[in-house]
């Protein structure tokens, strides 16, 4: 390793140096717009008005997010800025608890995104390597070190095919879960295509033949397999269930230094934080202008039967969070620290009688409809249409595809307010 540092001190140096006056610069001008928007408030009236406000905050963009949580890494810099720029507004305005990106954050996404999309892929390469971390413990407590040389990936786990999906080229992925290629709401199935080999297909003999430097392994992994593996000498690393935000994003980390790729990986967890504060940011807003009286919301997930999920279940951890930035909603999550949802019958839905209903499920569109009319046809929120539906895969990934999730909570939980 002593050997590389020589080489790296005055890249870094340079690329800080450069970095540095642009970052300023950049600064400046955000500072110099952020007034502008100011003047433009300006009304005949001395107070400003809730919409003259809002129309100078950017509008959130499913689309854009999901091309950045995808490894869009300029994409991720130019949404991190929008959205900072944003935070700086409303502050200055007045929004009581409006939150940003640390200052250590903020720079290293800029500085990041500036390195991936400027570096040529030796240096983008050395940088990786000299930064990641040498070894790593895993779930059932195995090192492994790691090596330069690392650039052949297999994961057998929905959670480690994403995070490669979105920070390592394709022609690093020796294959995918078959699962992902169902999900192409999810996944952009032209990056699928470009790995034409399905993670179940690489076995035996195969398996010697494509020599992965890690096969990353989950909890439901075949204890066959394992052995297998282990008997050939290959690296073996477990990602366990990740139940948090936080859990999503060290795990995201982990394959990061894993794979020589701990640039990407750190540029994409900040964007996820980034997301987040924007959307809690907006929720603040329309707390602080609403004073309608609070409405009662239920959510519930859907496959043989109803079940509340609890504050285990991310779907629920994503509706606190929502509802302790905008109070007026009243939304009871189960809390539960073993399960992740708990039992109910449509007698109990019927008695709880809310306002707005939220559901999670796979149910096809006809199956909505048919559950609707037959099942739910009598409640109020049917009544009023302010029955929501959520994709269960989406809203059960464990993975960066969890900013995607809350963004769709935000935008039923705004759409309500509006029906």
């Amino acid at each position: 390793m002593k050997t590389k540092f020589p080489s790296i001190y005055p890249i870094i140096f340079s690329f800080t140096f450069i970095f540095s006056w642009w970052f300023f610069a950049f600064e400046n001008l955000t500072t110099s717009t952020t007034t502008s928007s100011e003047n433009t408030l300006e009304s005949p009236g001395l107070a400003l008005s809730t919409h003259a406000i809002l129309s100078k905050v950017s509008q959130l963009d499913r689309n854009e997010i999901q091309q950045a949580l995808a490894g869009n890494f300029s994409l991720m810099r130019e949404l991190i800025q929008r959205w900072e720029t944003d935070a700086k507004h409303l502050s200055d305005h007045g929004i009581p608890g409006i939150q940003h990106l640390s200052k250590d954050q903020y720079f290293q996404s800029c500085f990041i995104e500036h390195i991936l999309s400027r570096c040529p892929k030796s240096i983008k390469d050395q940088l990786n390597r000299s930064l990641r971390l040498n070894s790593l413990v895993d779930a059932s407590n195995r090192k492994v070190t790691i090596l330069d040389s690392f650039n052949r990936f297999l994961p057998q786990s929905y959670i480690s095919a994403s995070y490669l999906l979105a920070i390592a080229p394709s022609d690093e992925i020796l294959a995918i879960p078959k699962g992902l290629r169902y999900l192409s709401h999810i996944y952009n199935p032209v990056h699928l295509n470009k790995i034409p080999k399905n993670s179940h297909q690489i076995v035996g003999e195969k398996l010697s033949q494509s020599k992965p430097d890690i096969v990353f392994t989950a909890p439901y992994s075949h204890p066959p397999l394992l052995e297998m593996l282990q008997r050939q000498k290959i690296n073996l690393y477990n990602l366990h269930h990740q139940n948090t935000l936080k859990e999503i994003q060290q795990s995201l980390l982990k394959v990061g230094h894993l794979s020589n790729h701990i640039l990407e990986a750190q540029l994409l967890s900040h964007f996820i934080d980034s997301c987040f504060l924007a959307i809690d940011n907006r929720l603040l807003v329309l707390n602080y202008f609403d004073a309608r009286t609070p409405i009662s919301l239920l959510c519930l997930t859907l496959h043989q039967s109803f079940e509340l999920p609890t504050s285990k279940s991310l779907i629920g951890q994503l509706l606190n969070r929502a509802t302790s930035f905008y109070p007026q909603i009243q939304c009871r999550i189960p809390s539960d620290e073993n399960a992740w949802s708990i039992s109910t019958n449509i007698e109990k839905i019927y008695l709880s009688n809310s306002d707005v209903l939220f559901i999670c499920t796979s149910l096809s569109a006809q199956q909505k409809k048919d559950q609707n009319h037959f099942i739910l046809g009598q409640l109020k929120a049917f009544k009023n249409n302010k029955i929501f539906y959520f994709d269960s895969a989406l809203h059960n990934s464990a993975n960066q595809y969890i900013a995607l999730a809350y963004f769709d909570l935000f935008q039923s939980l705004t759409s309500m307010m509006i029906l």
